[in-house]
């Protein structure tokens, strides 16, 4: 995103509302990774602040319970993989954030894995899962963060998201 596109978006900022501001940057951050993979063939690179930032949202999570919202019929043991390698693509929006089918998505929220489950076709399932790696913030929230900080600075807490994370693969328990 260059400076120009920036200060744009910055401007179009200033009059609203915190919940329309939120949304305004999450579209961005997620038109800029979309941009850069399009480009570059990868999503863009996170930078030092960012990975602090989801350190430091990661730190609240530890020992959290993990949820995923998705297609019915999972067992116990079955195990969870990324849509880049099962091809799958239930909700028909790879292309939104083509990054986002190289992870399995899961959050501490069991409403919000009920949300996602419910925007399945034909309905889904809330699973409980463990993941297999490491779990991180998803990539673009941490970029939603760092475009708040631009437009905030400090008034804006990146700690107040309501993060979504991701991991390689996880095992329904």
């Amino acid at each position: 995103m260059t400076e120009a596109e920036r200060i744009e978006l910055r401007a179009m900022a200033v009059t609203m509302t915190d919940a329309e501001r939120l949304d305004h940057w999450e579209r961005a951050a997620i038109t800029e990774r979309h941009l850069h993979v399009m480009q570059h063939g990868t999503p863009c690179p996170l930078s030092d602040h960012a990975e602090e930032i989801g350190a430091a949202i990661l730190a609240r999570f530890r020992g959290a319970t993990w949820y995923h919202g998705g297609a019915p019929g999972r067992q116990p043991g079955d195990r969870l993989l990324p849509a880049s390698f099962t091809g799958a693509d239930p909700r028909s929006n790879r292309w939104l954030v083509p990054d986002r089918a190289d992870f399995v998505h899961i959050t501490a929220n069991r409403d919000h894995a009920q949300d996602f489950a419910e925007n399945y076709p034909g309905g889904g399932v809330v699973y409980t899962v463990q993941p297999v790696d490491a779990v991180r913030v998803l990539p673009v929230q941490l970029r939603l963060a760092e475009l708040m900080i631009l437009d905030i600075g400090d008034g804006f807490d990146p700690l107040s998201i309501n993060p979504s994370f991701c991991c390689y693969a996880a095992t329904v328990i």
